[in-house]
C-alpha cells in the first residue's frame, strides 16, 4: 500500500496539470450526466403530463428510478475513463478531451453491468438488516440499547455496505485496464482482493474517506484537484500487482 501511495505521489509531482486537468475534465462530465439525467426526468414528467398519467406515486417512481439509471449509467462511464486518465498519465501518456469523452462511451455498458450487479449486493448485504429493525426491533423494549438502537442499524447497514462495496472496488479499474467484460472484471477483481486482502481492505477504506470529503464545500475541491487523484492513482497501482500498464488507447499513440 504505501509503495502504491508512494508511486501515485512520484506520478502526481511529475505531472501536476495533467492530474488536474483529467480531474477537471471528469468533473464536467459528472455535471453533464447530472444534467441529463435531470432532462430525462423532465422529459418523462411531460410525457406522462401528455398522456393524461397523474405523476404520483408509483409513477413519480418509476420515473425518478429511470433518470437515476441513466445517472449511473453516465456517471460510471466518466469514472471509468477518470481511471483511465489516471492509469494513462502515470505511463507518460496523456488523454485530450474527447478520448475522455470516447473511452467512456466504450466501456459504459460494462462499468454499468458492474454497477448493477454491485446494486444488488449492496441490498442484498443492507436488506437483512433494515428490515429486523422496521419490522422487530423498532417497536420492541430495549433496555439500555433502546435509545441508541437506530444508530447502531445505520452503523451496521453502512459497514455492510461498505464491506459490499469493497468486493467491487477492482472490478472497474480490471475492466478498464484489460478490456474485459462484466463478469471477468468482477472475478480479477475478486482475484484481487484474495491475493491482497488486508492492503486492499486499507486501501478502499482510505479510498472511501477521501470519497467522503467530495461532499464538504470547499474541501472537495482541493480533494478532487489533489489528494482524490493521488488516492485512485495508488488504487489503481495496488489493484494492477504495482505495476500500471496501459491501455490499447494508449498503445494507439
Amino acid at each position: 500500500m504505501i509503495n502504491s501511495i508512494k508511486r501515485s505521489l512520484s506520478s502526481y509531482m511529475k505531472n501536476p496539470v495533467r492530474f488536474v486537468s483529467a480531474s477537471i475534465t471528469y468533473a464536467i462530465f459528472q455535471l453533464l450526466a447530472v444534467l441529463v439525467a435531470f432532462g430525462v426526468f423532465i422529459l418523462l414528467v411531460f410525457v406522462a403530463s401528455i398522456v393524461n398519467i397523474n405523476v404520483i406515486d408509483v409513477p413519480l417512481f418509476v420515473i425518478s428510478a429511470i433518470s437515476l439509471l441513466v445517472f449511473c449509467y453516465f456517471s460510471g462511464a466518466f469514472y471509468a475513463s477518470l481511471i483511465n486518465s489516471y492509469n494513462q498519465i502515470m505511463v507518460g501518456n496523456n488523454v485530450k478531451f474527447l478520448d475522455f469523452y470516447k473511452f467512456a462511451m466504450e466501456r459504459a455498458s460494462t462499468i454499468f453491468g458492474i454497477s448493477v450487479l454491485r446494486g444488488i449486493v449492496v441490498i442484498l448485504f443492507t436488506a437483512p438488516i433494515l428490515l429486523l429493525y422496521f419490522y422487530v426491533l423498532k417497536d420492541q423494549q430495549l433496555p439500555v440499547i433502546q435509545p441508541y438502537l437506530l444508530q447502531i442499524v445505520q452503523f451496521i447497514a453502512l459497514f455492510m455496505a461498505f464491506f459490499a462495496n469493497l468486493l467491487f472496488f477492482a472490478a472497474p479499474i480490471h475492466a478498464v485496464t484489460s478490456r474485459t467484460g462484466v463478469f471477468q472484471s468482477i472475478k480479477a477483481g475478486l482475484g484481487t482482493i484474495r491475493q491482497k486482502h488486508i492492503f486492499a481492505l486499507i486501501s478502499y477504506g482510505v479510498y472511501s474517506l477521501v470519497f467522503l470529503t467530495l461532499l464538504i464545500p470547499l474541501l472537495d475541491i482541493l480533494t478532487l484537484l489533489v489528494i482524490y487523484p493521488i488516492i485512485l492513482s495508488a488504487l489503481i497501482t495496488l489493484t494492477l500487482n504495482t505495476k500500471t500498464l496501459p491501455s490499447k488507447l494508449g498503445k494507439k499513440r
